[in-house]
């Protein structure tokens, strides 16, 4: 191959490299490598696995060059992959790869957002607000969020010592239990269980298993069946470390409880709930940019817990929306289409919220598709990349909730 593939087999390497350690998905590493391949008007065929990249970079007149990479573990970094897919938006020509590598160096050498002491108020806040959700009340809070803060410190000291990576979960979660029953002599009103719980959630794989299901969603069987079993072996090695910490601990300073201490208010849960959107700045490298949207949804999700935690003792409350302005909002009726649904009651059901019956019937036939294309080798649809296509996409989404909004309004839902 020419140089100018050599350097663009080189780049690609390094590339998907980066999209991998910065924690995109298989299957849009893909798509990203297979349309950047057309913009440059190469064809890049790309298999990835949890651990390999495969690459298959075929020239114009011909050429094919194969690139098989061993990949590291990935460590997601939202900051990086947002800087990443902004690089791969301007990679349009093979004369400008010279400046796209360098640039590419420069994003993947940048320092971490988050780390030092600031990593280390995140880890206190996150698990400060894991313990008080967890049942825990004043005590629990501020020896979790020290067992937390120890913890991140552990985390980035032996993440230095690539020897031990294997055993870091474990060595982590014991010395978190040891510290949580250490902290109970100090302060013996608290729960040392509580404490050692939410000290160590730092490196729960919530999003890895995220990642996985969407993996296997999109037939990625390999990496996903990988980063699931991943998963299990983690939270396997988490459950072993509390429990040697424990027996350790409750072995060399048995310690017992006097009783808790007076617990916050109630209220005082939705500013933890906040405070967990933003020590999750911390768990993702997300820009501070970022920070409405992460706290936005944890309270969302939130309230939706505590509402369906609520609904069988004390049923759901009247909307807010409703009862001010005598207006149903966009969602009202959802919970009773939801039950019609479980009853088998579609008429019902599309009577008091047609858009919610809609998306079903679509999502039903979408999974259909879906199983076509595993089975009988349908064309996969592609996500559209043209801007105006995805503009004309979100106008159209607005404009079914509106007239739905004005269905419920005029119906009376």
């Amino acid at each position: 191959m020419s140089a100018d593939a050599d350097r663009l087999a080189e780049f690609l390497r390094e590339l998907a490299q980066a999209l991998h350690v910065s924690g995109m998905p298989a299957h849009d590493l893909e798509r990203q490598l297979n349309a950047t391949g057309q913009r440059l008007g190469i064809r890049v065929d790309c298999f990835a696995v949890l651990t390999m990249l495969t690459l298959s970079i075929t020239a114009g007149d011909g050429t094919q060059r194969i690139e098989m990479l061993r990949l590291r573990f990935y460590d997601y970094n939202m900051a990086r992959l947002i800087a990443l897919e902004a690089l791969l938006g301007e990679i349009d020509a093979i004369a400008g790869i010279d400046r796209c590598a360098h640039k590419l160096r420069a994003i993947m050498s940048a320092p971490a957002l988050w780390s030092g002491w600031f990593f280390a108020a995140m880890g206190f806040l996150l698990s400060a607000s894991v313990a008080l959700l967890l049942g825990g009340g004043c005590a629990e809070m501020l020896c979790g969020g020290l067992v937390g803060t120890g913890f991140v410190g552990g985390y980035l000291a032996l993440a230095r010592v690539p020897r031990l990576t294997p055993a870091v979960p474990v060595i982590l979660c014991a010395a978190a239990a040891i510290g949580a029953q250490a902290l109970a002599v100090v302060v013996p009103q608290q729960s040392p269980f509580i404490s050692a719980v939410a000290g160590v959630v730092l490196i729960l794989p919530g999003f890895t298993l995220t990642i996985a299901m969407s993996e296997l969603a999109t037939q990625n069987l390999l990496s996903g069946t990988g980063r699931l079993a991943g998963v299990f072996l983690l939270l396997f090695m988490m459950g072993a470390g509390l429990v040697i910490g424990t027996q350790i601990g409750q072995h060399l300073l048995p310690v017992h409880s006097t009783g808790a201490l007076a617990n916050p208010p109630g209220w005082v849960i939705w500013p933890a709930i906040a405070a967990l959107g933003v020590a999750m700045l911390g768990v993702l490298q997300a820009p501070l940019r970022a920070v409405h949207v992460l706290v936005g949804g944890s309270l969302l999700a939130g309230g939706l817990g505590l509402a369906a935690a609520a609904w069988p003792v004390v049923g759901l409350p009247a909307c807010p929306f409703h009862r001010l302005t005598g207006i149903p909002c966009p969602t009202c009726g959802v919970t009773r289409c939801v039950k019609a649904l479980l009853h088998g009651n579609w008429a019902m059901a599309f009577q008091l919220q047609p858009l919610i019956v809609t998306i079903v019937v679509a999502g039903a036939l979408w999974l259909a598709y879906a199983w076509g294309t595993a089975l009988f080798g349908w064309p996969y649809p592609v996500a559209t990349e043209n801007r105006r296509d995805k503009w004309m996409l979100g106008i159209s989404a607005a404009a079914l909730v509106l007239a739905n909004w004005a269905y419920l309004v005029v119906r009376g839902v």
